[in-house]
């Protein structure tokens, strides 16, 4: 009687023991299944690759304007030159200041700016117009015209847009001398400032996105302007751009571009020669293309 009972008690805690053990084995074996089930279920979501191309640029972005994902940077924080891309900071602030149907006279300090674009002394233009008209030929006499008087506010809508690599010391982006450029920004800066705009302001870039354009001002003089982008129409789905070039800035280009309805990509290029940006885009065009194929 009594080895029965010592047998009982030490059957009872050893049988827990087991029950434990296999309890455990089984939870483990369980948890390892899973694993392997998640492990087969990510290494079938295909992993998209961007090929970068080789380009002339100093610096290159291309932003998902959908997702807002990074598809590709290189140097995209450095901050160079922005040259004419300063005219898209310029459409938007003097956008947001003055009525469309605005009448803007063409003065003799607006003329003085390098470059002729065919604007004369005393014109009149409706403000939409204008600034159409300065953003496709990449006026500087139109930007003057425009955003000559609104230079403090581009500053402030940098910061406040918390792009805080621009900044404008002119509304046109043309060099102060030849040793000291005008207005600076990243790449990254630039894209995101472009999706702002696609994002708040779109029938500011609708005029972009034409090859060339025949505009009549309000004095009733016609001007046939043409496209500073060489490359409008001959990339798929391109839909906005705009170009910049001085000697110290070099060749810059920023357009926007379908992926596929409702999925802009927006690729900048900064620091690139004045044919070189062209290329340059093309090639980022096709890269990405090939990374949403994938």
């Amino acid at each position: 009687m009594k080895d029965y009972k010592i047998n009982k008690y030490i059957f009872i805690p050893v049988s827990a023991v087991i029950l434990v053990g296999v309890i455990f084995l089984v939870l483990t074996e369980i948890k390892k299944t899973e694993k392997e089930e998640s492990k087969i279920a990510t290494s079938s979501i295909p992993v998209r690759v961007f090929h970068a191309p080789n380009i002339q640029a100093k610096a290159a972005f291309v932003l998902d304007a959908k997702t807002g994902e990074t598809i590709y940077e290189n140097n995209a924080d450095t901050i160079l030159p922005l040259a004419s891309i300063t005219k898209l900071m310029t459409a938007l602030v003097s956008s947001e200041n003055i009525a469309s149907s605005t009448i803007i006279t063409i003065t003799e300090e607006d003329l003085k700016q390098d470059g002729d674009n065919g604007l004369l002394l005393g014109e009149k233009w409706r403000f939409d117009d204008l600034r159409d008209f300065t953003l496709l030929v990449s006026s500087n006499d139109g930007a003057e015209a425009i955003g000559g008087n609104f230079i403090e506010e581009m500053n402030e809508k940098a910061v406040s847009l918390g792009l805080h690599s621009l900044s404008f010391k002119n509304p046109s982006g043309l060099d102060i001398s030849s040793s000291e450029p005008s207005n600076f920004g990243s790449a990254r800066d630039a894209s995101e400032l472009f999706k702002y705009i696609l994002e708040n302001r779109p029938n500011i870039l609708e005029i972009t996105k034409h090859p060339s354009f025949r505009f009549v001002s309000k004095s009733g003089l016609v001007h046939y302007a043409q496209n500073t982008d060489t490359i409008v129409g001959k990339i798929p789905g391109l839909f906005a751009s705009k170009t910049g070039y001085t000697d110290l800035a070099g060749g810059n280009l920023i357009v926007g571009i379908d992926e596929d309805i409702s999925h802009p990509i927006i690729i900048a290029v900064l620091g690139s020669s004045e044919n070189g940006r062209f290329d340059d885009v093309v090639a980022l065009a096709s890269s990405t293309r090939e990374y949403f194929s994938q």
